[in-house]
């Protein structure tokens, strides 16, 4: 087997975290290593067991740079990338899009909002951390060219967001 990908999911107590959540948990080379949601009242709580699934043995924190930190160290000397699914807030996904690639840890965002400009800010700010960006457009994935028609897609190749023109 090969090595599994490190996920850390932010928004993992709603709706699309917890889809996200089992894909990841049912996925063979994916390993879930972080659980961010501020829910009050479920810090330290077993994200597995808070989303009906079984014990994964990874606590619900609010510590989200903390938690970045420590998936960051943990595959600092792998040839592994730790990568961060966001199903959050359009308040906070810029934020949030923006520690993750400082922390080395590639970003997939599920959360919409995102202006152009703040797209083109993270694009630049990805290139001086060398995490290469897949920001997508015309629903084209400019890594595989894979065509995703008029609605917002995750390229399945690499991960990578593709967006819809008609969303912009």
């Amino acid at each position: 087997m090969s090595p599994q990908i490190p996920v850390v999911v932010a928004g993992a107590l709603g709706r699309m975290g917890a889809e996200v959540i089992n894909a990841v948990v049912n996925a063979e080379d994916c390993h879930l290593v972080g659980a961010i949601d501020n829910t009050p009242g479920k810090e330290g709580a077993d994200v597995g067991l808070e989303l009906g699934l079984k014990e994964l043995e990874v606590a619900v924190t609010a510590d989200f740079e903390g938690c970045l930190c420590a998936v960051s160290q943990s595959v600092r000397n792998s040839d592994l990338n730790a990568v961060l699914v966001d199903f959050t807030h359009p308040s906070v996904v810029f934020e949030h899009t923006r520690a993750a690639i400082a922390y080395g840890v590639h970003p997939v965002i599920g959360t919409t909002g995102l202006s152009p400009v703040q797209l083109n800010d993270l694009t630049e700010f990805s290139a001086k951390a060398s995490i290469d960006p897949k920001w997508m457009s015309m629903n084209r994935c400019k890594a595989h060219g894979e065509d995703y028609g008029t609605a917002d897609y995750v390229c399945t190749p690499c991960a990578c967001r593709v967006w819809s023109p008609t969303r912009r």
